[in-house]
């Protein structure tokens, strides 16, 4: 008899946990998730929004048991499987199991493979079975005007478990991105509205998170791509209705001048031609 040799399942690798870039405390909410852009290296300006994280797309799965599971967009819909478990860090790509408990709420890191922490994800209260999709489009794929763009964007996306978007969320989503070094007063948390397509303010009254990095955080109770705004831009805004206004008011002003000069162009004309006709029949 010959024994074939057994194949033993190669243990799992273990995750390397990444120094957390949450300060002591968290925002205070009943049920919230925060979705962090960060590089820990360099601040973010208009020159670099092309990170080293760019076009990187991952799915995070929150279930009814707080079970947190990362998923490839491959696998998206299919979170089946025997997962390991995983800490407070996780890597982009891989799928862990993490058990929540009210003592212990879920704070996760997400990081590429060159160790820059992309988002963290914190949820204190169960929200039923939820897909979240992470994404940082590109300089050139950020839609809209982007001039007065001043951080990364950050695409957030969720599906309920029956595979459709959730567009309005019912406990705000606080976010916070990092930037080049603007103050509060100058930047805005934004959203790209995609009916007008345009960039508009969500958020002016941001926090400022300065340890280990600068980062400003906002509040939302909607999904889409969001970015911190230059203040200008809404000033920008209302310069540009001024302008339309003025202009429609010009052309209507035009119109009406020109329909009054062919107004009294006629009734000059009526006048003389009276005139005229009073000369001939008196001559006569």
């Amino acid at each position: 008899i010959t024994e074939t040799p057994s194949h033993e399942p190669s243990p799992s690798p273990v995750l390397e946990r990444s120094p957390s870039i949450l300060p002591s405390k968290l925002p205070t909410h009943s049920n919230f998730t925060i979705a962090t852009l960060s590089s820990p290296t360099s601040p973010v300006g208009p020159t670099n929004l092309q990170s080293e994280s760019n076009g990187i797309f991952e799915t995070v799965m929150i279930t009814s048991s707080a079970d947190i599971k990362p998923i490839g967009n491959s696998e998206v819909g299919n979170s089946g499987g025997n997962l390991g478990p995983c800490g407070s860090e996780m890597m982009i790509g891989q799928r862990c199991f993490l058990t929540q408990s009210p003592e212990n709420p879920v704070v996760i890191n997400v990081s590429n493979n060159q160790g820059i922490i992309l988002a963290v994800l914190s949820q204190d209260d169960p929200i039923g079975e939820v897909e979240v999709s992470v994404a940082m489009p590109t300089r050139e794929d950020v839609p809209g005007d982007s001039e007065h763009i001043a951080s990364n964007v950050l695409d957030i996306t969720m599906f309920d478990d029956f595979g459709n978007q959730i567009t309005e969320l019912q406990y705000p989503l606080t976010i916070c991105i990092a930037n080049k070094g603007e103050t509060r007063s100058e930047v805005c948390l934004g959203f790209f509205n995609e009916d007008s397509q345009r960039w508009e303010n969500e958020d002016c009254s941001l926090t400022l998170m300065s340890e280990p990095t600068r980062m400003h955080c906002g509040e939302t109770d909607h999904l889409t791509n969001f970015a911190l705004l230059l203040q200008t831009t809404g000033s920008s805004d209302s310069h540009e209705y001024t302008y339309y206004w003025l202009s429609a008011v010009f052309i209507i002003f035009a119109l009406c001048a020109i329909l009054a000069g062919i107004i009294a162009i006629e009734i000059r004309y009526r006048v003389e031609k009276s005139k005229e006709n009073k000369s001939t029949s008196s001559a006569s």
